[in-house]
């Protein structure tokens, strides 16, 4: 004899308890490959380099009397001294901290150039821009450098005395320096040098912008 037909049809099926473990377990697995992709994801990502990073700008660096190439132009130091007061712009100009004037030679390489930024880096990364109390326009973009055509000039930066001893000068032909080369030239200043300038009462002045052979 025949069972009922609902009988049939429930016997295909599997228990209501046995379904309900298979859901569950489908449910958890999805669970875990979501997470499992969210990591993965979240690892890329924490991986990838920040603006900043992928932004940064790479250095050539160098010694004084020793020529350094930039993307546009190349640059030697020639020679770095201080001061506690500068004459410039027919005034003078002191500082509680020390002048530290820096004397180089600069030349464009294939093409007209010019330096827009500069600065003094001290040892814990500390920057001090060439100051702006009067003009330097060598240093300001205000000076068209020409292709093979050396020019000599002194800077003047603004430094505290304490950091005036660990130094290093940044020259680039661009006001934003993102993804571009930066010239850095270490200066040899010792701690004994910044107070003979802090002390020296003598008024320094810059020697003049000019063309040389």
């Amino acid at each position: 004899m025949s069972p009922p037909e609902h009988d049939l049809v429930r016997s295909h099926r599997l228990p209501w308890r046995v379904e309900g473990v298979t859901v569950v377990r489908r449910r958890f697995v999805a669970g875990v490959l979501i997470l499992a992709a969210l990591a993965i994801g979240g690892a890329v990502t924490a991986a990838r380099p920040d603006t900043d990073t992928r932004l940064a700008s790479f250095y050539r660096h160098g010694r004084v009397n020793q020529t350094v190439a930039g993307r546009t132009f190349q640059v030697r130091a020639l020679g770095v001294r201080g001061a506690a007061k500068i004459k410039a712009d027919r005034a003078d100009h002191d500082t509680s901290g020390v002048w530290v004037i820096v004397k180089f030679t600069v030349t464009a390489r294939l093409e007209p150039a010019s330096l827009k930024f500069a600065a003094l880096v001290d040892g814990k990364g500390r920057s001090y821009r060439a100051t702006g109390r009067f003009n330097q326009f060598i240093v300001e973009g205000g000076y068209d450098l020409q292709p093979g055509v050396p020019v000599t000039a002194e800077v003047a930066f603004e430094v505290p005395k304490a950091a005036a001893n660990r130094l290093a000068m940044r020259l680039s032909d661009q006001f934003d320096r993102r993804l571009d080369a930066i010239v850095e030239i270490r200066l040899p200043v010792s701690a004994a040098q910044v107070e003979r300038w802090a002390a020296d009462p003598t008024v320094a002045q810059l020697s003049p912008t000019e063309v040389t052979a």
